[in-house]
């Protein structure tokens, strides 16, 4: 799925630029990714990935929190 691409796009730019890698763009692409995650998850009825990728985007938004507030 497409959700899956954004993940796969995360571990090719950390493999691809190793420390320096925009942590940011990492949030940003994870909360992408997840979110099409839950739609798959809603369209599918697993409550059970719903609940993984909600925390994974609290995670993700806290994260972006913390380094620009």
């Amino acid at each position: 799925t497409l959700g899956s691409l954004a993940f796969i796009l995360i571990y090719l730019l950390m493999a691809w630029y190793g420390d320096d890698v925009c942590i940011t763009t990492i949030f940003l692409i994870q909360l992408v990714g997840s979110s099409l995650h839950i739609i798959n998850a809603y369209l599918r009825n697993s409550v059970n990935l719903i609940l993984l990728n909600t925390i994974v985007i609290i995670i993700a938004l806290f994260g972006l929190a913390k380094m620009h507030l």
